[in-house]
């Protein structure tokens, strides 16, 4: 109605409220005089960060032994990812836009690919193209997308390309990750004689339940 919001409401903040709490940081929100909201996020060092995240959070996925190429553009996202799938044990190697994940695919061992579809010089989708349609058995390797769209074209269009699952940004937390990573993990690299086919990790449940996802959709 007509009852000001006070500063510091809203979804947006509090999904940024509770990512920096996860990483040890704090968000200062304040009006400023001339109009808007200034804020000021801090982080500890980068150092720092690594040993927060697996001291307080339990992973629900081991993804040791695996090597995750992690394609993102956005410095602040990226840093966030990869430190939530070292926290999970992954072997992380980083891009930071669609050419240079390529370069890294080419020149690395990679075992699962996380790639953002938003990206410069080569989009994410053209990255999951591009790898579907190699010569070789690598261009069977699972690829998770990472998304801020939700809608069910944006899904059908990754679906397309040749995604075998989508996550939707933000990444919430620790556990949300490793949910959503965990059945294509274990395609990649099954530590049990017999590999979960498509529909047995998708059972493993999404990432927001159903409900969730209706209501962000209509």
């Amino acid at each position: 109605g007509d009852r000001p919001r006070r500063t510091g409401e809203g979804l947006g903040l509090h999904i940024v409220h509770s990512l920096t709490e996860e990483l040890g940081g704090t968000v200062q929100v304040a009006t400023r005089s001339c109009g808007g909201v200034e804020a000021e996020v801090r982080f500890p060092a980068q150092a720092a960060v690594s040993e927060i995240i697996p001291k307080t959070i339990a992973p629900v996925a081991d993804l040791s032994g695996l090597r995750v190429l992690l394609a993102e553009d956005n410095p602040t996202n990226q840093m966030v990812a990869s430190q939530m799938l070292r926290a999970l044990n992954a072997d992380v190697i980083i891009a930071s836009d669609g050419v240079e994940a390529l370069d890294r695919f080419d020149a690395e061992k990679v075992d699962l690919v996380v790639v953002d579809i938003e990206m410069p010089r080569l989009s994410g989708l053209d990255v999951i193209r591009a790898i579907r349609t190699r010569p070789d058995e690598r261009a069977q390797v699972p690829i998770v997308a990472l998304t801020a769209y939700a809608m069910r074209e944006h899904r059908e269009r990754i679906s397309a390309a040749g995604a075998n699952g989508l996550i939707s940004k933000p990444i919430v937390s620790v556990e949300a990750l490793g949910r959503a990573l965990a059945g294509h993990a274990a395609r990649a690299f099954p530590r049990e004689a017999e590999v979960p086919d498509v529909d047995a990790a998708a059972a493993s449940g999404p990432v927001i339940d159903q409900a969730t996802f209706d209501a962000l959709a209509e």
